[in-house]
């Protein structure tokens, strides 16, 4: 094996990347299959990575700005993770040449403790959640708690029915948690 492919298969960011445990698929955000194309991943703590992937024979300019995939325009603290390089805090948008057949994967990082990574593809606010025994494993009374990565509870309901609803009041990433009779059941959640 080749000391590029040793590199490539250790690169410790990338997998962090691959391994976090937030869980939630990339998406794409701009570009089409078989063209260039940028990819978004939300991370755990508020980050995300972001992937520009050139497929094409010849090098290409790439951009995408931070409100494609909802990220404050006020910027972010980015590290090219192929380069393992911190290249600052950076305004509105990024914008990169990438090569032939090539990659540039970034780490983006929340400029202040607010800052939260959002989708298109995530439920918006205005919904309703359901805590049903289709989705959990909860029949007959229950606690609902929604809790934030930083482990703060941000709504709680104890001693209600598992078809208990509830309305989110903020944007962010949560862990919803459902304890009932039958045990205990929780999944990552992401709110617009």
């Amino acid at each position: 094996m080749s000391q590029q492919t040793v590199e490539i298969l250790t690169n410790r960011d990338l997998i962090a990347i691959n391994q976090d445990s937030l869980g939630l698929q990339c998406y794409p955000v701009s570009g089409e299959k078989g063209q260039q194309q940028v990819f978004v991943k939300p991370l755990m703590k508020g980050d995300c990575a972001i992937a520009f992937f050139n497929p094409t024979d010849g090098s290409q300019s790439m951009s995408v700005n931070w409100s494609e995939f909802d990220w404050p325009e006020n910027g972010a603290r980015v590290r090219d993770l192929w380069a393992g390089q911190e290249l600052g805090i950076i305004e509105g948008g990024y914008s990169v040449t990438v090569e032939a057949h090539g990659t540039v994967v970034l780490r983006l990082s929340p400029t202040s403790p607010q800052q939260t990574i959002s989708s298109k593809r995530h439920v918006p606010r205005s919904s309703r959640f359901k805590a049903t025994a289709a989705s959990f494993p909860a029949s007959g009374e229950c606690q609902i708690s929604l809790t934030d990565l930083s482990g703060r509870t941000v709504y709680t309901a104890e001693n209600v029915h598992a078809q208990h609803m509830f309305r989110p009041h903020s944007s962010g990433v949560y862990v919803l948690c459902v304890t009932g009779s039958n045990g205990s059941f929780s999944k990552r959640i992401v709110i617009r």
